[in-house]
C-alpha cells in the first residue's frame, strides 16, 4: 500500500501536502482523494486505475505519479465535489455537474459504456441527465453525493434523484415499476429507456437521474450500498443492503424501497444530518433547547 508520496510506502502519522494550498473542501474515495481550492480548481490523487483521477496514467511508474496532486481538467468556477468508491463528481458555479471514473453500474450518471463489466469515463463529462432536466420539476442541484455503484443528487426544491445500479435496492426505487425487458421466453413489456435489463429481464441498472416519489429531502448520504436521506420533516427516510441493520430498521432483510425511520431512539427528534459507511448509518438531531 502506497502512503501519500512516491518516497513513502506507509504514512505512519499526518504530513503537510506542500503543492495544495487553500482547500476549501476534501471528498474522498475508497483509494482516491478530491480536493477543492478556494480559487475553484480540483485536484486529484490515489488510485486512478479506474480513472476516477480524471486523467489516463502512463504505465511506467503509474502509481507513484498518482500519489501526487494533480489538477483535474476542469474549467475554473467549481463549487462542489463528491465522490463515491471509485467515481468522481464536480459542480460548477453555473450548476453543470461533471463526472467521471468507474461506470460499470452507470453510476456516473453518463450512459457512456453503463453496464459493461470494465467502464469507465475518462475525462470529466457533464452529466446531461442533470443538465438537461426541464418543466416544473427542474432544480439546480446542492448536494451530490457518491456510493459504491449507485449516486444520488439533491435539488434546491428537495428532490432526491438516485441512478446507478438498481438490483442492489441502493436507489430505494419500488423495481416493479421499472419495466420488464426482453426474456429467452417472450418479448419485453414496458420496456424502459432508461433501464438496463439483464439477461432474465430484471432491471438492474438505472442509467438517467431520477427523483424518489413523494419525498422532500434536505440532505442525503450513500454508505457502500445503502442510503439515507433527511426530509424537510426532520425525518430519517433509508433504503438498501441491510446484514448490519446499517438502515437503522429492525431487520436484517435488504429495505427494498425509501422507509422511513421508526426507531424509538429519533422518533420525537427533528434530524438534521445523516451519515453512512460500509455497514453502519448515523443521524444527527437539532441541539433540544
Amino acid at each position: 500500500m502506497f502512503g501519500f508520496s512516491p518516497e513513502v510506502e506507509v504514512q505512519r502519522r499526518p504530513a503537510l501536502i506542500p503543492s495544495l494550498q487553500k482547500v476549501q473542501k476534501i471528498a474522498a474515495g475508497s483509494n482516491h482523494v478530491l480536493a477543492l481550492t478556494t480559487d475553484g480548481t480540483v485536484y486529484a490523487w490515489g488510485c486512478g486505475e479506474q480513472d476516477q483521477l480524471g486523467r489516463r496514467m502512463v504505465e511506467r511508474r503509474r502509481k507513484e505519479h498518482a500519489l501526487t496532486p494533480h489538477k483535474v481538467g476542469l474549467r475554473k468556477g467549481i463549487v462542489d465535489i463528491a465522490a463515491g468508491s471509485d467515481h468522481s463528481f464536480a459542480m460548477h458555479k453555473d450548476g453543470t455537474v461533471y463526472s467521471w471514473g468507474l461506470n460499470n453500474y452507470g453510476q456516473t450518471g453518463i450512459g457512456q459504456n453503463a453496464g459493461e463489466s470494465e467502464a469507465t469515463v475518462l475525462k470529466p463529462a457533464i452529466v446531461r441527465a442533470l443538465k438537461e432536466r426541464k418543466g416544473d420539476d427542474s432544480s439546480r442541484i446542492v448536494q451530490l453525493v457518491g456510493g459504491n455503484f449507485n449516486s444520488i443528487a439533491v435539488t434546491e426544491k428537495n428532490e432526491c434523484l438516485v441512478w446507478g445500479r438498481l438490483d442492489n435496492y441502493a436507489t430505494g426505487l419500488d423495481l416493479s415499476t421499472m419495466g420488464k425487458g426482453e426474456t429467452e421466453t417472450e418479448e419485453g413489456k414496458d420496456e424502459r429507456e432508461d433501464v438496463i435489463y439483464d439477461d432474465r429481464g430484471r432491471p438492474r441498472i438505472l442509467t438517467v437521474a431520477t427523483p424518489l416519489p413523494n419525498l422532500k429531502v434536505r440532505y442525503a448520504a450513500l454508505g457502500t450500498e445503502h442510503a439515507i436521506a433527511i426530509t424537510t420533516e426532520g425525518r430519517a427516510v433509508s433504503w438498501g443492503f441491510n446484514s448490519s441493520y446499517q438502515t437503522g430498521h429492525p431487520t436484517d432483510e435488504d429495505v427494498k424501497v425509501a422507509t422511513v425511520v421508526n426507531s424509538k431512539a429519533v422518533r420525537e427528534k427533528t434530524l438534521i444530518w445523516a451519515g453512512a459507511g460500509g455497514q453502519y448509518g448515523m443521524v444527527a438531531a437539532e441541539l433540544s433547547s
